[in-house]
């Protein structure tokens, strides 16, 4: 009775025995094809990277060549989350003139939201005049109630800019680098932990309207399908001219932001030329991939 009994269990085990096989194997395979996945799209992303990288440099690398001023310039391209960065001086200290206005009014922003307060009227008219007209005494009148120049040194220690330090005497001469105004421009046209939606809404939209007389630099080379958020900045100083230009473009085939640095320029012209030079071949170089 009990051999019989064995037999028939037997057939259920080896069953069993096979079901449970088949399972680990299927679960073996799919592990190693989905590594071959994983490893075939890093190096598909890795791809992408070197090439967009590549061909940006190359590009840049053509015009930088020919020039003596000190330059950095940086992209981070939204679409594949590439950055690529380049300088002819590594060494070079790059002075942000009117750019600091975005981190002045950023650091502002950041203060009233968490103070749970909101922008004053004369707050409001002051960070219009002073993005969209590059208004300097409405910078300074800002930074004082923030509580002086060195208070958007804050913004930066948030954000991890730190390579950005604020000016006590003189806002205009506050440091950066381009890589560090990248920061500071994803968390105002993509997402941030720091910045709220309607602070970034509101930035956006007065760096979307920016003074027509001042529409140079990044705009340089743009189809007519782009859109362009925008600040510049200049300053003549004693070894020549500051010619900076940040912001945000999109277009059909790009959505990307940009800074671009320069000093020691010969004249105003001559770097605004540069710089739109280089955004030119930037916007041309994005859009092509």
């Amino acid at each position: 009775m009990t051999s019989h009994t064995n037999l028939k269990r037997r057939p259920y085990k080896q069953v069993l025995f096979v079901g449970v096989v088949l399972v680990f194997g299927i679960a073996l395979a799919y592990k190693y094809a989905g590594r071959q996945l994983i490893a075939d799209f890093e190096a598909t992303k890795a791809a992408v990277v070197s090439d967009e990288s590549n061909n940006l440099k190359t590009a840049w690398r053509g015009i930088l060549d020919k020039q003596n001023a000190p330059v950095d310039i940086a992209v981070y391209d939204h679409k594949t989350g590439v950055t690529t960065q380049s300088s002819n001086d590594a060494n070079a200290q790059f002075k942000t003139a009117s750019i600091v206005k975005v981190a002045i009014l950023a650091n502002l922003l950041r203060q009233h939201a968490t103070n749970g307060t909101g922008l004053s009227n004369y707050e409001d008219e002051l960070a219009s005049a002073m993005i969209q007209d590059s208004d300097n005494d409405a910078a300074t009148a800002l930074l004082e109630t923030e509580g002086g120049n060195t208070q958007p040194d804050a913004l930066f220690k948030r954000l991890g800019m730190t390579h950005s330090h604020m000016d006590s005497e003189s806002w205009g001469y506050s440091t950066t680098t381009a890589t560090d105004q990248l920061t500071l421009l994803k968390n105002i046209f993509y997402q941030s932990r720091v910045l709220t939606d309607s602070s970034r809404t509101y930035m956006q939209g007065l760096m979307n309207n920016i003074a027509v007389d001042q529409s140079w630099g990044i705009t340089a080379g743009l189809t007519p399908d782009a859109t362009v958020a925008l600040k510049n900045g200049w300053l003549a100083d004693k070894n020549g001219w500051i010619i900076n230009s940040t912001g945000h473009i999109t277009s059909k085939q790009s959505d990307y932001v940009i800074a671009i640095l320069s000093n020691q320029n010969v004249s105003e012209d001559a770097g605004i030329d540069l710089v739109q030079q280089l955004a030119k071949a930037t916007y041309t170089t994005l859009n092509a991939q």
